[in-house]
């Protein structure tokens, strides 16, 4: 009988002792859990930052490009009004009265000019030059205005 009784207290005082252990290990589990419920929250605002600054850098590559393409299209139509001041000088060199809107005219790949020339004086002309790109529309528009003075040199004749 006192081997049943020893092997009794024996057995109560090892769960005891046991105890203790795995009530630290069930409170360590639980911290553990708390942890990997607060990484899984930081990792979601990480993804939500890193969206943010994707979709904004995103939007501003989008932005830059369109201006770039305002640019270009803007420097197409400078240089076809430009063509058609030229155009304007050379066709007034050989006929000086020509006078109106819409007297020359020109469509290139980019873009199209049309030249109207009012007169101020006896002796100066407004040239007026309109470039547009694309050729098709106006959704570009530049226009140079020039003011030039119809002078014959002496001794010109």
């Amino acid at each position: 009988m006192m081997t049943m009784m020893t092997t009794k207290m024996m057995m109560t005082m090892m769960t005891m002792m046991m105890m203790p252990k795995m009530m630290i290990m069930a409170t360590a589990t639980k911290k553990t859990m708390n942890k990997k419920g607060a990484v899984l929250i930081y990792v979601f605002l990480v993804i939500a930052v890193l969206t943010v600054l994707g979709g904004a850098m995103l939007s501003k590559g989008v932005s830059e490009r369109s201006l770039a393409q305002k640019y270009v299209d803007s420097t197409q139509a400078f240089w076809t009004a430009e063509a058609g001041v030229n155009r304007a000088f050379k066709e007034l060199s050989a006929d000086s009265e020509a006078r109106g809107e819409g007297l020359w005219s020109d469509a290139f790949n980019t873009g199209r000019y049309s030249v109207d020339v009012e007169e101020l004086n006896s002796n100066t002309v407004k040239i007026t030059s309109h470039g547009f790109v694309p050729a098709d529309s106006n959704r570009v528009e530049r226009i140079i205005e020039v003011t030039a003075g119809m002078v014959i040199p002496p001794n010109f004749f």
